[in-house]
């Protein structure tokens, strides 16, 4: 087994041990799609989290072993830069709803409790103010950050033009994505900007 030693850092790679967590992801995840071809693949489990044990300890003990103190606020800081991104976009992918509405339907309607982002895959929608079709909304465009941004019931309501596909995430979902994405925020901003102006023309 090699160890490769960062002199930057205290990071000491165990490349035999790399291998074999990804060998035992590999286990658990044949044993998922075969359950009776390989028995005991679950044990996979218990090995990856045994080795990540032994890493995570051998961190530990190399900071300690150069500066003489375990600073375990640091360890758990470098951890979530590392980790937390990672769980964002694992949250948006498994939070996120597609759903396929008919014409005519309603996505919401003004004055409706905003409780999530919606983005359109496929079709065509309305953008109903007042009973009067203020605008025309396609594939690749969002709708109903308004009301999260702004903290506000929906300012308008979506209407199904066409037969419409679209992707939805909810607030808190966005939210967590959005602190760790400010472009992302900055964007959704200018969005509502855009599209406040000629909602607040009067009819």
């Amino acid at each position: 087994m090699y160890v490769v030693a960062d002199v930057r850092s205290d990071r000491r790679r165990w490349s035999g041990l790399d291998g074999l967590r990804a060998v035992a992801v590999a286990a658990v995840v044949a044993f998922h799609f075969a359950p009776g071809a390989l028995h005991g693949g679950f044990l996979g489990v218990d090995i990856f989290f045994v080795l990540s044990g032994f890493l995570i300890t051998d961190l530990l003990v190399a900071r300690y072993d150069r500066t003489g103190r375990l600073d375990l606020a640091g360890f758990w800081t470098r951890r979530a830069r590392r980790l937390l991104p990672a769980l964002a976009v694992m949250l948006v992918v498994v939070t996120a709803a597609a759903t396929v509405i008919e014409p005519g339907q309603e996505v919401f309607r003004q004055g409706d409790l905003g409780d999530r982002i919606y983005a359109i895959l496929e079709g065509e929608a309305e953008v109903v103010i007042r009973d009067q079709v203020v605008a025309r909304l396609g594939a690749g465009e969002l709708f109903g950050e308004m009301a999260l941004l702004d903290h506000t019931t929906r300012s308008a309501t979506i209407r199904c033009a066409t037969p419409l596909s679209v992707w939805s995430l909810p607030k808190k979902e966005l939210e967590l994505l959005a602190q760790g994405m400010p472009e992302l925020r900055r964007g959704l901003e200018q969005l509502r900007e855009r599209r406040a102006r000629p909602m607040a023309r009067p009819a």
